[in-house]
């Protein structure tokens, strides 16, 4: 029987299952009956976004025509877990610098600048837990994060709103990217965050300026 290996690459933005295999042609055809499964030319192998469920998919798939060894995936997944709960990796300081200067440049306060940083450095945080860049993040997992952290930490209706904006100011100010409406759940209840500061702010100081005119 064939020799399956199962390990973790970084590709197209994210963390990825490499599936290294021999070219036998029976394998190749089941590997290719695993849901969104790519060939990547770089890694000389076959590839799938990363995730628990993944993995057992993976094995129930071609457990009947090769040994496959997971051992080092689930070591590094183990790995990844606990560093990601507490330190930002490179990448993620960078990416929280670019932030910290694009507050500055708009002139916020001192007070504002702090509280940002430590929301958005829980949001890196939990990037990194979902193997994502941060620019990679969609809607529906920034609502998911936001839902699980209200129930974790239960914030003051005035520090979710500074959780969400920060998030919302990193993606429309930073990557300069379309503004987003997120639904935040709080029990059956939905309710959606229409407008952050910056956007406040802007309105306010414009029509400061039109007073000033008149």
């Amino acid at each position: 029987m064939s020799d399956i290996r199962l390990n973790k690459i970084n590709h197209r933005g994210c963390s990825q299952i490499a599936i290294n295999s021999s070219f036998e042609k029976n394998i190749i055809e089941q590997i290719k009956t695993i849901p969104n499964v790519k060939w990547s030319k770089t890694h000389r192998c076959w590839y799938v976004k990363e995730s628990a469920n993944m993995i057992n998919r993976i094995y129930n798939t071609l457990k009947g025509y090769a040994s496959i060894d997971y051992s080092n995936l689930k070591t590094n997944l183990k790995q990844d877990l606990r560093q990601s709960k507490h330190t930002l990796s490179e990448t993620n300081h960078k990416t929280l610098s670019a932030f910290t200067q694009k507050i500055k440049l708009k002139n916020y306060s001192t007070h504002t600048l702090k509280t940002y940083q430590n929301c958005f450095t829980v949001f890196l945080l939990y990037a990194q837990h979902i193997s994502k860049t941060v620019g990679y993040v969609e809607k529906e997992e920034i609502e998911i994060f936001m839902m699980r952290w209200k129930e974790k930490k239960n914030p003051s209706a005035s520090y979710q709103n500074q959780m969400i904006n920060a998030i919302k100011f990193y993606y429309e100010q930073v990557e300069e990217k379309n503004r987003q409406v997120y639904n935040l759940y709080e029990g059956k209840k939905a309710k959606a965050v229409a407008e952050s500061d910056f956007q406040k702010r802007s309105h306010q100081t414009y029509r400061k300026h039109q007073k000033f005119k008149a």
